[in-house]
C-alpha cells in the first residue's frame, strides 16, 4: 500500500513539473531561449509562435513587406512575424506612448536614440541582455570573437547608468553607418587639372578657380545646420565640436563654442561667403536645392553622409558616365592645431531592444529571436540573402548583389534597413549602403580615433537633474549666438565674442561640463 501511494505521489509530482515547464515555455511550445539544439529544421520557432517587432521606416527606403530579406528573416526564424513600421519623425513620441502602457509594447523594439532609451530604463521598461547572456549563446559567441579592446569600447557605448546593456551591440556597421565627411566632384577636378586641397587655404584657392570656370556655382556648399560645424571642427582642433565634446588628446571635457579655434572657423566660413565661394546662407540649403546644385555642376565640394555618393552617382552615370562625386580627404586649417581629420560620427545609432512586456513567455521569445539574429546562418541570410536570388559568387570567391542598372540593394531587397542590422558582415553592409558607388575604405583613416562620448554617455539621477537644469539653456543660447554670427545679424567682433562667452558662464556651461566628467569617470 505504501509503495502504491509513493508511485501515485511520484506520478502527480511529475505531471505538476511538466505543467510548470510548459507554462514557462515560449509561445508555440518551443524550447526556452538559448537551449540547444533548436528544432530539427534549425529554426528557433514554429509558425505557431507570433512575435511583434516595431521598427522605424526611413524615408529613403520605406519598409516593404515584400522585400526578400524580410521574407528570408521570417522563413529563417520559423515564427510568424508581425512588423509594425512607423513612418516619419514622430517615432520617439510613439515610443514614449508605447512604453507608458506595457500592454501596447512589441516583443522587440528598434531604438535609434540612446538618450530616449535611458529615459525609460530606470523605470524598468526594458530588459537587460546582461541578465540573460546564459540564454544568448550566439550573441555571446559573436562578442567573444571581437578584439577585447574593441569589444570593451562597444559595450561602453551601449551601457546605461546602472552599468548594464539594454541596447544589444550591433556588429558590422560601425565603419560606414552615419559617417559624415567631405565629398567632391572628382571628375570636374580632373577635367580642369585641379588638385584636391590639403589645407583650407588650398580649398579657398581651388574654389576661386572653380568660380571662374562656373560663375553660377558656389564651389563649396555646407549643409546640415550646426552639423556643418561638427564636420569642420576637427580641421581646426582635435575632436572639436560646437557643443560639449571630449578632447582625447588632452583628456578634458570642453565646450566648442568657448574655443578660440571655433571663432577662427566662423571667420573662415564668413570669408568664403564674402567671396561668393560658399552659399550666402552657409548651412541653410534645403534638399531640393542641394540636389539641383549637385546634378547641375553648381557645387563641387560639400559636407555630407559619405554613403550619399551612391545616391547621386548611380542615377547620374546613366546619362553622364564621367560624373563622380566621391569622398575627399579633409583639408586642415592653416593654424598650429589644424589637422587633416574629420569627426568620427559613425556611432551605431540603431538596434533592437527587448521591451519589458511583463510576459515571461514573450520576453523569452524576444531573447531567443534576438540571439538567433547573431548566429552565422542569420548573418548570411540578413546580409546577403540567397545565392542566385539576391547575390552571386564571383570567380575570385567574393560575393556581389544581383542588380540591374540603377538599382540599389536597400530598395530592391531590403538589406541593411531598419530592424535587420543586429549582425551583418561588414563587407556586405558596405556593399549594400554604397551599391553602385562603393566608398574608398582609405578615407576612414582620416577620421578621428574616437566618437564624441556625449553621444552615448548615460547620467545617474543626480547628474540628470543638473543636466535638466542647465543644458537646454546653454545649448539653445549657443545655437542662437552662433547663428547670429553666421547669418550676420550680429557682427563677429572680439567684443561680441567675449559677451557670448560671459553669457555661457552665466547659464551654467561649467556645470554641464562637470556632469559629463562625472559620468565619464564612472564608465571609465
Amino acid at each position: 500500500m505504501k509503495q502504491t501511494t509513493k508511485r501515485i505521489l511520484a506520478l502527480v509530482l511529475a505531471l505538476v513539473m511538466v505543467a510548470a515547464l510548459a507554462a514557462c515555455a515560449p509561445n508555440g511550445g518551443g524550447q526556452v531561449a538559448g537551449e540547444a539544439p533548436w528544432g530539427e529544421d534549425g529554426k528557433p520557432f514554429t509558425p505557431e509562435t507570433e512575435i511583434k517587432i516595431t521598427i522605424s521606416s526611413h524615408a529613403s527606403w520605406p519598409y516593404d513587406e515584400n522585400w526578400k530579406i524580410w521574407q528570408y528573416f521570417i522563413e529563417g526564424s520559423g515564427a510568424t512575424i508581425d512588423v509594425d513600421a512607423i513612418v516619419g519623425s514622430d517615432y520617439g513620441t510613439k515610443v514614449n506612448l508605447m512604453v507608458a502602457d506595457s500592454a501596447t509594447l512589441p516583443d522587440l523594439l528598434e531604438m535609434a536614440d540612446k538618450a530616449l532609451l535611458d529615459q525609460h530604463v530606470s523605470a524598468g521598461a526594458f530588459i537587460s541582455v546582461d541578465d540573460h547572456l546564459d540564454q544568448m549563446p550566439n550573441y555571446t559567441k559573436a562578442l567573444n570573437a571581437i578584439d577585447p579592446e574593441i569589444r570593451a569600447g562597444l559595450e561602453r557605448e551601449r551601457k546605461s547608468a546602472d552599468g548594464k546593456v539594454y541596447w544589444p551591440i550591433v556588429l558590422g556597421t560601425g565603419t560606414v553607418q552615419s559617417a559624415q565627411g567631405w565629398l567632391y566632384r572628382e571628375d570636374i577636378f580632373k577635367k580642369h587639372g585641379l588638385k584636391s586641397p590639403e589645407t583650407l587655404q588650398d580649398l579657398h584657392d581651388v574654389a576661386v578657380e572653380l568660380k571662374k570656370l562656373y560663375p553660377e556655382s558656389y564651389p563649396l556648399v555646407m549643409r546640415g545646420g550646426m552639423g556643418a560645424l561638427t564636420v569642420l571642427g576637427p580641421a581646426f582642433k582635435p575632436y572639436m565640436d560646437y557643443g560639449v565634446y571630449y578632447d582625447f588628446t588632452t583628456e578634458e571635457w570642453k565646450f566648442g563654442a568657448q574655443q578660440e579655434e571655433m571663432k577662427e572657423l566662423l571667420k573662415w566660413l564668413l570669408s568664403m561667403a564674402d567671396e561668393g565661394l560658399l552659399q550666402p546662407e552657409i548651412y541653410g540649403m534645403d534638399n531640393a536645392t542641394f540636389d539641383e546644385y549637385v546634378t547641375n555642376d553648381k557645387l563641387f565640394m560639400t559636407n555630407h553622409y559619405l554613403v550619399r555618393q551612391a545616391y547621386y552617382n548611380v542615377p547620374m552615370k546613366k546619362t553622364r558616365p564621367e560624373f563622380n562625386l566621391i569622398a575627399m580627404v579633409p583639408a586642415r586649417a592653416n593654424i598650429p592645431t589644424g589637422q587633416n581629420k574629420m569627426a568620427k560620427t559613425s556611432i551605431i545609432r540603431n538596434g533592437l531592444t527587448i521591451p519589458n512586456t511583463k510576459n515571461e513567455a514573450r520576453i523569452s521569445n524576444a531573447i531567443r529571436l534576438l540571439d538567433w539574429m547573431y548566429s552565422d546562418d542569420a548573418m548570411q541570410i540578413l546580409g546577403w540573402g540567397k545565392e542566385g536570388e539576391t547575390y552571386k559568387v564571383n570567380a575570385d570567391g567574393t560575393k556581389s548583389y544581383i542588380l540591374e542598372e540603377g538599382e540599389t540593394v536597400q530598395l530592391k531587397y531590403g538589406v541593411a534597413t531598419s530592424g535587420l542590422l543586429q549582425r551583418i558582415e561588414e563587407y556586405a553592409y558596405n556593399e549594400a549602403v554604397a551599391s553602385g558607388s562603393p566608398i574608398d575604405p582609405a578615407i576612414f583613416e582620416y577620421a578621428e580615433d574616437n566618437v564624441n562620448p556625449m553621444a552615448w554617455l548615460s547620467f545617474n539621477e543626480e547628474e540628470q537633474a543638473i543636466y535638466n537644469q542647465y543644458y537646454d539653456a546653454v545649448f539653445n543660447y549657443t545655437c542662437e549666438f552662433l547663428d547670429k554670427f553666421v547669418l550676420r545679424t550680429e557682427p563677429l567682433t572680439d567684443e561680441n565674442w567675449e559677451k557670448a562667452q560671459a553669457r555661457l558662464k552665466e547659464l551654467g556651461v561649467d556645470e554641464v561640463l562637470k556632469i559629463y566628467e562625472s559620468a565619464w569617470q564612472r564608465v571609465k
